[in-house]
């Protein structure tokens, strides 16, 4: 099976590198470093590793400025065990390859990466982790080899044949220095001059070498993303020198599939825009998917029209087979709505058999209002047994519901003001009744208050709810205006 290998780019921050002791290791970062970001060893023994499928791997370093006594931190770099080389830097310098492998290694073995840094044995400066390359294969489905979750950032160098260059004749030429991306750059001075590049994935970075800005007036470049708006760049002029691998464009968070990019200088005869690669943020399975050449391919718009056609027939199956699921459910839940409702509307109205302990039928009529009863009132709360009763004092009130239509209303502005706690819940009914039935009722003199005259039956509750009896001590027995609950024997 055929495959083609990848650069893949891991910043310090990727949660695959495990850092030991961790609390030793101290993010930061600067603007000319990959991210802005490093991880940090000052001082004692510490350590990293990484576990990767692949041929070949790169560590990048900052190298900070030291004193004429001190000395770099010592450096052992090995891969599963054997060590590989280390570089020590000659001079003050970002991206700095402190480490790498100089022979191929096994693409389908799982290696392991270890770093161990020592700063016991000299003073000086940290030793900053910037980021790590491994070049790994690709089969021809697209997959990695081994194992790969998520998205991966794949450099794109500037040699990279899917890269179109265009603009005026003789706008582009090549250079390039150890120190930059797979040694090559290319550069521009022309206005108009373009570089063209279609990929699939979902971010896409830029890039490049800055110049001596004391010579020139600094470049202006634009960078657009399919049919959005252009974002330009212009190099700030607080450095001197060259300053390598300088991000120059970061996209917005794309949909994953084919996009376009094109770059521009838009100045002429100012300092040079040098490009020197691209970073692309890419699923595994879309790594060998090859966009369409920015030139006109014969073939190509029927192998994407046809594609489109799939696409769209898919799309269309779903949706109809959602809509499909979507409709039954919903005429399933408005039936049982109609259901329960008709149920509950014919309760209300019909006559209930409820039954008794004994098994005799029990003939009442469900929600029978009750008859009236004595009202006790104070300054506090206002109840009434007829439903849907309103406060005394008009204002709107909250509604306890009781048992057999019963139902207990409060007034919010006084009942506030009540050491008893309110509730909203059906249960609420006895407290407050308990509560406020503590003071007497008012009597004239100190006879018993009339009980009222009901040709009505007594009420059959279905339920334990609270029962106002109003008989006090010494009257006579008289037929209770209300019954304790019966319940059905079962309920089918």
């Amino acid at each position: 099976m055929s495959s083609s290998t990848v650069q893949i780019l891991v910043d310090d921050f990727d949660p695959r590198i495990t850092y030991s002791p961790a609390d030793k290791w101290i993010p930061g970062g600067g603007p000319y470093e990959h991210n802005s970001t490093t991880h940090a060893f000052i001082e004692g023994t510490g350590s990293f590793s990484f576990n990767f499928n692949g041929t070949g791997i790169v560590v990048q370093t900052t190298a900070p400025f030291i004193g004429e006594n001190d000395s770099w931190a010592e450096v052992a770099c090995k891969v599963d065990g054997v060590d590989i080389d280390t570089h020590t830097p000659p001079d003050a310098s970002y991206h700095h390859v402190q480490c790498s492998t100089s022979s191929p290694l096994s693409s389908n073995t799982e290696h392991v990466l270890q770093v161990e840094v020592d700063r016991t044995k000299s003073a000086g400066p940290p030793f900053y982790l910037d980021y790590l390359i491994y070049d790994a294969e690709v089969e021809e489905e697209g997959r990695l080899v081994g194992p790969a979750g998520g998205n991966v950032r794949v450099v794109v160098d500037d040699k990279d044949e899917r890269i179109v260059y265009g603009g005026p004749e003789g706008a582009w030429s090549e250079g390039g220095s150890p120190i930059e991306q797979g040694g090559t750059t290319h550069l521009t001075r022309t206005g108009g001059a373009t570089a063209t590049y279609k990929f699939f994935g979902t971010s896409i970075q830029v890039y490049g070498t800055l110049s001596d800005p004391a010579s020139n007036t600094p470049f202006t470049a634009s960078f657009k993303i399919d049919d959005q708006s252009p974002i330009s760049y212009t190099p700030s002029t607080q450095f001197e020198g060259l300053v390598y691998k300088t991000r120059f464009f970061q996209s917005s968070v794309l949909e994953e599939g084919e996009h376009t990019l094109v770059i521009t200088d838009t100045t002429e005869n100012a300092s040079e825009f040098i490009l020197d690669f691209l970073v692309q943020s890419v699923s595994p399975v879309s790594l060998l998917t090859k966009p369409v050449s920015p030139e006109s391919n014969p073939g190509s718009d029927s192998d994407s029209n046809n594609s489109i056609s799939s696409n769209q027939t898919k799309s269309n199956t779903g949706l109809i087979a959602g809509a499909t699921v979507g409709g039954v459910l919903a005429l399933l839940f408005i039936l049982l709505g109609l259901f329960f409702w008709t149920r509950r509307r014919r309760s209300r109205r019909g006559v209930v058999d409820l039954g008794n302990r004994h098994g005799e039928p029990a003939e009442k009529a469900f929600l029978r209002p009750a008859p009236p009863v004595n009202t006790h009132s104070d300054s506090s709360l206002q109840m009434s047994w007829a439903p849907g009763a309103v406060s005394e004092s008009g204002s709107d009130a909250y509604t306890h519901h009781g048992p057999a239509s019963s139902a207990i209303t409060t007034n919010p502005s006084t009942y506030a003001s009540n050491s008893a706690p309110a509730s909203s819940s059906s249960s609420s009914a006895q407290p407050l009744l308990a509560h406020h039935t503590a003071a007497p009722l008012p009597r004239k003199g100190g006879q018993p208050p009339p009980r009222p005259v009901s040709a009505a039956p007594p009420v059959q509750h279905e339920d334990g709810g609270v029962r106002l009896q109003g008989q006090g001590q010494g009257e006579e027995e008289q037929m209770p205006s209300e019954l304790p609950p019966v319940y059905r024997a079962s309920y089918t």
